[in-house]
């Protein structure tokens, strides 16, 4: 995935860290992923109804990718459009036009049309509360004894 162009951030998740801490850590290990996949599926669909289709190539690279902390406690979500992530960043913020070489002339400006940003700050809300009930689920099967 490419670097962060911005983030979703999260208020008040100590008491939340706090207690997944004092979960136990099959359990923790098993909560995380799933919720943070689960986090993702909003934002998937929003992309998917936001992203500029001319060819459809953009939209046939966006992906997820979930990778877990050494202790499985934790990990970090990255929505993106692959190899096409340098595409998304020029239709979101702009780009220059300059013709290929050997003159390399600037030949104009495309302006930008916001499509990441306008849907990842939708579907903030709907991905922190599918993140809150996958943990929830989890949990409550945990502690049911349902978790394996």
């Amino acid at each position: 995935m490419a670097s962060n162009d911005f983030d979703i951030s999260v208020q008040g998740l100590e008491e939340c860290c706090a207690n997944l801490d004092k979960m136990p850590v099959v359990l923790a290990q098993k909560a995380i992923q799933p919720a943070l996949v689960a986090a993702c599926a909003p934002v998937l669909q929003a992309l998917a109804s936001t992203t500029p289709v001319l060819t459809g190539d953009l939209l046939q690279h966006l992906t997820f990718q979930v990778e877990m902390a050494h202790d499985q406690k934790g990990g970090t979500a990255s929505i993106g459009f692959g190899t096409d992530d340098h595409l998304a960043r020029w239709i979101e913020y702009g780009h220059r036009e300059v013709g290929h070489e050997p003159k390399l002339k600037e030949e104009g400006f495309k302006s930008a049309r916001p499509f990441m940003r306008p849907a990842t700050e939708e579907s903030a809300d709907a991905s922190i509360e599918a993140f809150a009930a996958s943990i929830e689920a989890s949990v409550d099967a945990g502690l049911d004894g349902k978790a394996a």
